[in-house]
């Protein structure tokens, strides 16, 4: 190879080194279908967020809605120490359009009053968990927001429903319960012992816990406590059967990690649009691989010829 080849390929070779190196660009990816966002942020920060009664956990959330479903959302912010904000939004956002809401929390706390009625009288109803009283049962004072009512009766479907409790007022809920034809019962423990448990998304109490007249079926269980990671399962429930479930949990094994610092978020009140960035994906030149390929090709093919004879 004499050295004019090798300069041909040497410079081929830069050439392509230049061209992989060159700064990425970001290229607009459609994000495809009718959709729109809620960003909900808090002041001060970290209020727990709930969507037309689901919680989305702690503040800044962002929540996807259908440009063409129905345009009433309730918004409710809980937070320790302050008064629960509630908002009704009345529009939806337009397609890939973000809706701002800010929650600016009061200190103190507010109250109201829960009473709670249902189609078996005497049954006992539990309020989050802890407070236990039979129907019609009134509970006072409640601190406004969301709350949970459970029952589990003997002979009747399990129930549980989440009530928002507003301000300077009664709110009523009735409970009504099903009856069932077949029951058995549900035995849980875990080790240790002491964990909350849920079923089917509804708090029921400590473990262990036991209940007779459970409808049969399959229900979808979780317990926690804290220092151990959370337990998922299923129980099955069949009649006159004892389905026990004993759930061994796993202490929960933390890691230091760096502080990550986040831009600051645009702090509105109320409801204003904001137009969001566009979803992304990386991508560079689209010619630039190519072109790159073909000039190497080239000089290559250059270098290749033969000097004419003189």
């Amino acid at each position: 190879m004499n050295q004019t080849t090798s300069f041909i390929l040497a410079a081929g070779l830069l050439l392509l080194s230049v061209l992989l190196i060159m700064p990425v660009q970001a290229v607009s990816v459609s994000s495809g279908g009718s959709v729109g966002y809620f960003m909900i942020s808090t002041d001060p920060p970290d209020g727990t967020v709930y969507f037309d009664g689901v919680n989305q956990g702690a503040a800044p959330v962002t929540v996807w809605v259908y440009t063409t479903g129905s345009p009433g959302h309730t918004v409710v912010v809980e937070k320790d120490g302050y008064q629960t904000w509630v908002q009704l939004l009345t529009r939806n956002p337009g397609k890939d359009q973000t809706i701002a809401v800010n929650a600016v929390l009061m200190p103190g706390v507010s109250y109201g009053v829960l009473r709670v009625e249902s189609n078996v009288p005497g049954v006992p109803v539990t309020l989050d968990g802890s407070g236990t009283m039979n129907v019609p049962a009134t509970f006072s004072p409640v601190t406004t927001g969301y709350h949970t009512v459970a029952s589990l009766v003997p002979g009747y479907l399990p129930y549980n429903e989440q009530v928002l409790v507003m301000e300077n007022g009664t709110t009523t809920l009735q409970a009504n319960l099903t009856p069932i034809v077949e029951a058995g019962t549900l035995e849980v423990s875990s080790s240790p012992s002491d964990a909350d448990l849920y079923v089917n998304g509804a708090y029921l109490g400590k473990t262990p816990f036991a209940s007779p007249g459970v409808a049969a079926g399959t229900y979808d269980l979780r317990l926690t406590l804290e220092g151990y990671v959370g337990w998922t399962g299923t129980a099955v429930v069949t009649g006159d059967e004892v389905e026990t479930v004993n759930a061994v949990l796993a202490p929960l094994v933390t890691f230091p990690v760096s502080p990550v610092t986040s831009p600051p978020a645009t702090s509105i009140t109320g409801t204003t649009p904001v137009t969001t960035a566009p979803t992304t994906r990386a991508g560079g030149p689209p010619f630039a691989v190519p072109v790159a390929l073909a000039a190497i090709t080239g000089l290559i093919l250059l270098a290749g010829r033969k000097p004419p004879r003189s």
